[in-house]
C-alpha cells in the first residue's frame, strides 16, 4: 500500500509528464491535479499546486529542470544571478528548518526556498539557503537580520524623528555581529517601541504588534537581500532583582527556517 510521500510523488511525475507532453501540456496537467485532490489531501494538494505556479512562472527566467526525490530536499533545479541552485517550494515555512539543508550547504550546494502563498498561489519571497560561516568562530552559519534602533535624538535631546537600521550577518553559535550596511529613516520604529505607544486600555496590543511586526519585515526585505531572516532590536536583559543585566539583542521576527536555530535573545554590547 502507498503512503502519502509515495501518493504525492507518483502524482508529482504524472503532473509533470503532462506538461511536457506536447499533445496534452499546462491545462490538462492542471484538470489532473484537481482529479487528485482528495487523495493527495489538502497539505499535498497545495504543495504541488505551488509547484506548478512555480514551474509556469519561472521555468524560462530560471532554468528550471525537475529534480528527481533523492532524498536532497530539492524540487527544481535552475540559475539564479549566475549561480546552479537548487530550489526548494514550499507553503509553510513553519515546517522548514535550516537544520534539513544544513549537510548539502556545507558540501557547497546553493540553496533557495520559493515561498507561495497557498491562499491565492503567488509567489511571496525567495530565500536564500547559502548562508556564510561566521568568520568568528568557524563553527555556525550566520544568519542576516535587520536591528531596528530607538529614535535619535539631536544635541538638545529632542527626536528628530528618524530611527537607524543595521543589516548584519548574526552568528547564533559564538553571538558575533557582522555588520553589512547601515540605513536611517523616518518613522522605522522598533517593536517595542511602536508597541509602548499603544494604550492597551483601549486596544489590543496583539493586534497591533503582529501588524506592525508584518509590515516592518516586509519593509526590512527591501532594503536588505532576498535572504533576510527577520528583525531584532537592541534590549536590556534584567538578571538580578537590583536590576543588573545585559544589554543584548532581542528577536521579535524570525523566519520559520531558522526559528529554532536562533535564540530570542543573545547577549552582546550595547549596539549604537
Amino acid at each position: 500500500m502507498l503512503n502519502s510521500a509515495n501518493i504525492f510523488n507518483q502524482k508529482r511525475r504524472i503532473i509533470f509528464s503532462t506538461i511536457h507532453d506536447k499533445t496534452k501540456g499546462l491545462s490538462v496537467a492542471e484538470q489532473y491535479l484537481e482529479s487528485y485532490k482528495a487523495v493527495l489531501g489538502p497539505t499535498g494538494y497545495a504543495g504541488l499546486r505551488a509547484e506548478m505556479a512555480f514551474y509556469r512562472n519561472f521555468r524560462s527566467e530560471f532554468g528550471l529542470t525537475l529534480a528527481a526525490d533523492v532524498g536532497e530536499h530539492v524540487d527544481f533545479t535552475g540559475t539564479f544571478r549566475g549561480r546552479t541552485v537548487r530550489f526548494d517550494v514550499t507553503t509553510n515555512l513553519n515546517f522548514k528548518e535550516f537544520k534539513t539543508y544544513e549537510r548539502f550547504l556545507c558540501e557547497g550546494y546553493d540553496y533557495k526556498i520559493a515561498f507561495f502563498d497557498k491562499d491565492d498561489f503567488e509567489i511571496v519571497d525567495v530565500l536564500d539557503l547559502a548562508f556564510p560561516h561566521c568568520r568568528h568562530c568557524r563553527a555556525s552559519h550566520a544568519f542576516p537580520f535587520l536591528i531596528t534602533f530607538p529614535e535619535n535624538l539631536n544635541r538638545r535631546g529632542e527626536s528628530t524623528g528618524t530611527n537607524d537600521q543595521l543589516l548584519a550577518d548574526i552568528c547564533p553559535g559564538c553571538d558575533h555581529i557582522e555588520e553589512r550596511s547601515r540605513f536611517t529613516h523616518y518613522g522605522v520604529q522598533p517593536i517595542s517601541s511602536y508597541i509602548s505607544e499603544i494604550d492597551e486600555d483601549y486596544f489590543d496590543k496583539k493586534i497591533y504588534r503582529d501588524e506592525y511586526a508584518a509590515n516592518l519585515y516586509n519593509f526590512a526585505k527591501k532594503l536588505a537581500p532576498l535572504e533576510l531572516m527577520g528583525i531584532g532590536e537592541p534590549y536590556y536583559n534584567p538578571t538580578d532583582r537590583d536590576g543588573r543585566g545585559e544589554w543584548g539583542l532581542w528577536f521579535p521576527v524570525k523566519s520559520g527556517v531558522v526559528e529554532r536555530h536562533m535564540p530570542n535573545f543573545i547577549g552582546t554590547r550595547q549596539l549604537e
